[in-house]
């Protein structure tokens, strides 16, 4: 079962047994006394060990695995081996990671503590001496081809001669097959090619130039945070296959002026244990909604959640965490330049 840290509206935790300071995700720093153990998958210098060294400031006393899979991390923490894990959720230009909400299901101890935006600024890399138009293999991760797809395809039109793309499972893994094999490109950050021994080829070769994705802090321990901050609460609910159920379910929000930031589907043949086994059905999905609040910290929310039993089958709060900075300063600069317009439209 999961353990809850009570903390009060400075952050400070109350337990006397709990970590020394949890102030937020992004300054957790619960520990033993050879420091935090925590899994990423990649290599160092990945996005997702930048994620994980941001989240935790730099801080030294980190133990990092390097997890070959998001569902190693995921068995890591359930069996304790680590304490907490970062994984990527979802990605400006792509959505949400599908992957990651199934684990979220499949492992119901663990929940979403934190989370953390890292801006994406591919770079297309080789083996030093290599030139563009020496290429004739890219190996990328699916999602990093995904983010570059237009510079790729202006790329392999231009090629002198065919250009073959190879999937890795990972960043680690593309790097790896760059290093060992020549004419062979691959899509990285900087710091993680220039660490692999790399050279930049090109950068800047994002289809959006404010690419970015979304990492979340995971962790059996969840904490209960400030009153006073902007905190997201993540649910995941299955419906009963009534007319309006749906708008019923949602209806619990809306009417208490509760903003729903994120909603995503899954079938429900991916519930494991959220949707008994006799309710789930091809063509039914279940829903994972971020909503605004935290119900340990606001009635109104707590309200709401409770609420949600009239209309669904089962529930299960994934977890409650601080917005991040990122996210915060976004919604602010869109805020401004609607204010800005109607001011000029006056």
């Amino acid at each position: 079962m999961s353990k809850t840290i009570e903390v009060d509206d400075t952050g400070m935790s109350a337990l006397s047994n709990a970590p020394k300071v949890i102030r937020s995700p992004s300054t957790l720093k619960s520990r033993s006394s050879t420091g935090l153990d925590v899994a990423v998958v990649g290599a160092k210098e990945s996005l997702s060990h930048q994620a994980l060294t941001s989240i935790f400031d730099g801080d030294e006393q980190l133990n990092v695995s390097f997890a070959g899979s998001f569902g190693e991390i995921f068995q890591l923490i359930q069996s304790d081996k680590v304490h907490s894990g970062v994984v990527p959720i979802e990605n400006t230009s792509l959505g949400p990671m599908p992957g990651i909400y199934d684990l979220l299901i499949k492992y119901p101890d663990i929940q979403i503590i934190g989370e953390h935006i890292v801006r994406e600024d591919h770079c297309l890399c080789a083996q030093p001496g290599t030139t563009l138009e020496d290429i004739d293999q890219i190996t990328a991760h699916p999602w990093a081809g995904a983010q570059c797809k237009n510079y790729l395809k202006r790329l392999i039109k231009q090629a002198k001669q065919p250009i073959t793309r190879i999937l890795a499972s990972d960043t680690a893994a593309a790097c790896k097959t760059a290093q060992e094999r020549p004419n062979t490109a691959t899509i990285q950050q900087r710091s993680m090619a220039e660490s692999m021994g790399l050279a930049v080829l090109a950068e800047g070769i994002s289809d959006d130039e404010n690419n970015k994705t979304r990492f979340v802090l995971l962790s059996k321990e969840a904490i209960l945070l400030p009153r006073f901050e902007d905190i997201s609460t993540t649910i995941a609910f299955a419906l009963e296959n009534k007319t309006n159920s749906m708008f019923k379910a949602l209806s619990v929000f809306g009417i208490r002026d509760i903003p729903i930031r994120r909603m995503v589907t899954r079938p429900t043949s991916q519930s494991y244990g959220l949707v008994p086994e006799d309710a789930r059905f091809q063509w039914e999905y279940f829903l994972i909604v971020d909503i605004a609040g935290c119900p340990t910290r606001d009635k109104n929310v707590d309200t709401a959640i409770k609420a949600l039993d009239e209309f669904c089958i089962t529930k299960r709060v994934i977890g409650s965490y601080r917005v991040a900075q990122d996210r915060q300063m976004v919604a602010r600069q869109r805020f401004n330049s609607v204010v800005e317009t109607m001011r000029g439209a006056w």
